[in-house]
């Protein structure tokens, strides 16, 4: 385990378990600025890759909005980025947009 302690109690291990919170041992000689470095790295990568496709979303909606397209084109738009069944229920104009096909399963 390490100079601080022996083991683990089994109540922890059971709770970790439970709770499906992963222990991970990691011997006291590897630097924790080597293990926290890989961890910021991954989250680095998933946030620049959420903000890459957050910017191309916004790119095809504002495409949309300035070619003057209506509310056919945005529902197509939503639909091509989350790959599931849209519907747009207006409300004000008591009218209904849809786009149903290519569900995923």
């Amino acid at each position: 385990m390490s100079p601080y302690l022996d083991s683990l109690s089994d109540d922890v291990i059971h709770l970790a378990d439970e709770l499906s919170f992963p222990l991970i041992d990691i011997h006291q000689s590897i630097p924790l600025s080597d293990v926290m470095m890989g961890i910021f790295k991954e989250i680095f990568n998933k946030q620049a890759s959420l903000l890459e496709r957050i910017e191309k979303v916004h790119e095809q909606f504002m495409a949309v909005m300035l070619e003057g397209n209506g509310i056919e084109e945005v529902t197509q738009v939503i639909h091509d980025n989350i790959k599931n069944p849209v519907i747009i229920n207006l409300d004000i104009s008591n009218q209904m947009y849809e786009k149903l096909g290519g569900f995923r399963r």
